[in-house]
């Protein structure tokens, strides 16, 4: 039996090791178009807040150890198309080459993607968006910039408020916001979230709930402020 994988992180990763792991005859191949693998990016809020000497630990294994398991392993591919019905996937690599790969049995672990609302400004330089380890590295290299004093945070979930934290640790003023009433509102009841709004507040950030951003202002190509619907 042949299995193709598309995508490399947690989901992706464990469907190969349970496979690879298994007593049945597999073959394994797994896509992706990210240069790397298996990033726990959980971990990304405490290196960029140095509360970790650097990333190196949050990456828990490599393709070596799956080409150990007799696994195939294509990183910086890009999945164009998939025959669902002749059970073919259609990929290219960083340099153009074409591949094709059958299978018998298809993983679909392609994770998500961070919200991007198309406000007026959203091609202004020094908006960062957080899910990837290389867009952690953009947001901690922003947060070295010596003119970066004042950070914006939209959005109030894991991710935000554990940013938001990373940027006050980095001596930032720092300023978060959701459309939510409370942070953590997807995770938390109503009680444990206003504590954790008065967590929040309590080591500096500024917190700015049932407040939507609409427009990112700038000078000279460069994000200077946001706009929102209790004003700037």
């Amino acid at each position: 039996m042949k299995v193709v994988v598309v995508g490399t992180n947690h989901a992706g990763i464990s469907a190969a090791n349970t496979l690879l792991d298994s007593d049945q005859d597999v073959e394994v191949t797994l896509l992706d178009r990210n240069s790397n693998l298996s990033y726990l990016g959980c971990g990304t809020a405490l290196w960029v807040g140095r509360q970790i000497d650097g990333y190196e630990g949050l990456f828990y294994t490599n393709a070596a150890d799956f080409e150990a398991k007799g696994a195939k392993i294509s990183l910086e591919t890009e999945v164009k198309e998939i025959d669902f019905e002749n059970k073919v996937v259609y990929a290219e690599t960083r340099s153009g080459e074409k591949l094709e790969e059958n299978y018998d049995k298809l993983v679909l672990a392609t994770g998500s993607l961070p919200i991007a609302p198309k406000l007026p400004g959203n091609d202004l330089e020094g908006l960062h968006f957080l899910k990837l380890f290389q867009e952690g590295q953009e947001v901690d290299k922003a947060l070295a910039a010596d003119d970066a004093n004042v950070v914006c945070v939209i959005g109030a979930g894991y991710i935000g408020v554990e940013i938001a934290e990373a940027a006050a640790r980095r001596g930032k003023e720092v300023h978060i916001f959701d459309a939510e009433e409370h942070s953590l509102m997807n995770y938390y009841d109503v009680d444990f979230a206003v504590a954790m709004d008065e967590n929040l507040r309590a080591n500096g950030i500024h917190t700015h709930f049932g407040e939507l951003a609409e427009e990112y202002l700038g000078e000279n190509g460069k994000v200077t402020g946001l706009k929102t619907t209790n004003g700037e």
